[in-house]
C-alpha cells in the first residue's frame, strides 16, 4: 500500500485503462470535442508530461510532509505493538513447557530482531525525508522532489523486502 500511495502520481494518468475508457465514453462535459490530429496529440502529451513534472515539484513535498507527519505515528505505534507482543510471547513460551513452545519462541525471537532492524533504516531515509520536508518549507533543491521520493521509496523497498518480510514470516511461523 505504501508503494501505491507514494508512486501513483509519478506517472501519467492511465487514460487507456478500462475504467478511464468507460469514463471517457460517457457524454463529454465540453461543448465541442478536441481535435485529434497527431501533431496536436503529441504536443498535448508532451505538454501534459511537463505540466505533471512541474506539478509534482509542488505536490510531492506537500503530500509527503502531510503523509509523513501522520504516518510516522502509526508506524511507531504498530512496531511498538509488534515488539511488545513478540517479547510477551518470548517470555511466555518457556522452552521447558513443550518442544513446540521452544520452536515458536525461537521464531518470535528472530521476528523481534527483525522488528528492531526496521529502525536501522531510519538513517538511510533521513536525507530524503529532510529534503522533502525542506522543499515544502521553501528550502533549495527545486526540481528534485521526484528524485528524493524515489530514494525514499527505494530504501523502503529494500527494508520491506528484507527485515519486514523476515519479521512477518517469523511471526506467522511462530503462530502456526
Amino acid at each position: 500500500m505504501e508503494y501505491l500511495t507514494t508512486s501513483a502520481f509519478l506517472n501519467l494518468p492511465p487514460l487507456h485503462s478500462r475504467l478511464s475508457k468507460a469514463i471517457l465514453a460517457s457524454p463529454s462535459p465540453f461543448s465541442s470535442p478536441p481535435t485529434n490530429s497527431e501533431v496536436e496529440t503529441y504536443l498535448q502529451k508532451e505538454d501534459a508530461t511537463n505540466q505533471l513534472k512541474e506539478a509534482n515539484q509542488l505536490a510531492i513535498p506537500a503530500w509527503f510532509t502531510t503523509f509523513f507527519n501522520t504516518g510516522i505515528y502509526s508506524v511507531i505505534g504498530l512496531n511498538t505493538l509488534t515488539l511488545s507482543f513478540s517479547l510477551a510471547n518470548i517470555y511466555l513460551l518457556h522452552p521447558s513447557f513443550t518442544t513446540r513452545g521452544s520452536i515458536a519462541r525461537r521464531w518470535y525471537q528472530i521476528g523481534a530482531v527483525a522488528t528492531v532492524a526496521h529502525y536501522a533504516f531510519v538513517p538511510l531515509v533521513g536525507r530524503s525525508v529532510r529534503a522533502l520536508v525542506g522543499l515544502c518549507d521553501g528550502e533549495k533543491g527545486e526540481g528534485r522532489a521526484e528524485e528524493w521520493l524515489g530514494e525514499w521509496r527505494g530504501w523502503h523497498g529494500v527494508r520491506m523486502g528484507s527485515v519486514d518480510l523476515v519479521g512477518w514470516g517469523c511471526f506467522v511461523a511462530g503462530v502456526v
